[in-house]
């Protein structure tokens, strides 16, 4: 019987202070605050438009070329002097890119009837659903970070809190702002 010593290996660490910081993972969907539907003011044909989904448009760019029915019919009907072409100029009322194309060259369309609509660039922005208990722990003008789909990490900003609340799911919605010259897709 001996008295054998029993040896515990052991490390010295030198120990530190840090605060933890926990995150949260809640879903965004990106979106265009304003879109502006651009709408035929006369009943007739579409006489020219060379617009595409996703084309860049200028405020006070011709987007669409129409022609009243009346005027496609008498056009070649009436002596020079009464010529009349009917035809009306369509403008966009703010850059940004098609966002929705409703006619094109050739269709017929009624007084009001929607031609495209137009996503303003400007007012690109996520929409950050969060679940109420957690709402608490958002902050006003604070940066988070998106992760999208193709696994690309961006960083943002919460500017507002929206006036609803999603009673199904008992969401809060949130307005999150990221640079614009992204070009991200809604």
């Amino acid at each position: 019987g001996g008295s054998d010593v029993v040896k515990t290996p052991a490390t010295a660490v030198t120990v530190g202070v840090a605060s933890l910081q926990e995150d949260q993972w809640v879903n965004a969907t990106s979106t265009f605050l304003n879109r502006s539907v651009v709408a035929s003011t006369i009943t007739g044909y579409v006489t020219r438009s060379s617009l595409y989904p996703g084309q860049y448009v200028s405020a006070g760019q011709v987007l669409f070329t129409l022609q009243t029915r009346e005027a496609s019919i008498l056009a070649d009907q009436l002596p020079d002097s009464l010529k009349f072409n009917g035809k009306i100029k369509i403008k966009a009322p703010l850059t940004g890119f098609i966002a929705q194309l409703s006619h094109q060259q050739g269709d017929y369309v009624h007084e009001g009837e929607q031609l495209c609509v137009i996503a303003s660039a400007s007012s690109f922005a996520f929409i950050m659903q969060v679940p109420f208990d957690l709402a608490g722990d958002v902050r006003l003008h604070a940066p988070v970070t998106l992760q999208l789909p193709d696994s690309r990490v961006i960083t943002g900003r919460v500017i507002s809190q929206m006036p609803s609340m999603d009673s199904v799911s008992q969401t809060e919605a949130y307005l999150i702002r990221v640079d614009p010259s992204l070009r991200l897709p809604q």
